[in-house]
């Protein structure tokens, strides 16, 4: 009677939501194969030892052929920058940014998806 209805109902609510979930990631899977999510900005990340203070200097340069327009985010730091082709940006001391061995920061952009460095693991180069 009623027992076995409500049984079947949460049976089959159970069945809807697992078939739901199954889509989902599916969906989001072929999203991910066919590009459809944004990609990683078209930079190289490295890092220097700052020259007027203590800690690092994170340098960004454009590594594809186009402006791309950017933005550089840490602790409660952002800001918003372009890059022309092979143009290099610098965040360091100077703009607000303090860089230890083991912080992070974000960069994403207009297009780009928003991607994670750790500065403990950017390549460093050498200071001017």
């Amino acid at each position: 009677g009623r027992w076995t209805l409500l049984r079947s109902t949460r049976v089959a609510a159970g069945l809807f939501l697992a078939l739901a979930a199954m889509t989902a990631l599916a969906a989001l899977a072929s999203m991910v194969a066919c590009g459809v999510l944004p990609p990683d900005p078209p930079i190289e990340c490295s890092r220097r030892e700052a020259a007027l203070a203590s800690g690092f200097v994170v340098e960004i340069e454009n590594t594809s052929e186009q402006t791309i327009s950017l933005w550089i985010e840490s602790g409660d730091q952002r800001d918003s920058f372009s890059l022309g082709p092979g143009e290099t940006e610098t965040f360091g001391w100077l703009k607000g940014y303090q860089f230890g061995e083991n912080s992070s920061f974000a960069v994403g952009g207009e297009g780009f998806s928003a991607k994670r460095y750790s500065l403990s693991e950017l390549p460093a180069t050498p200071s001017p």
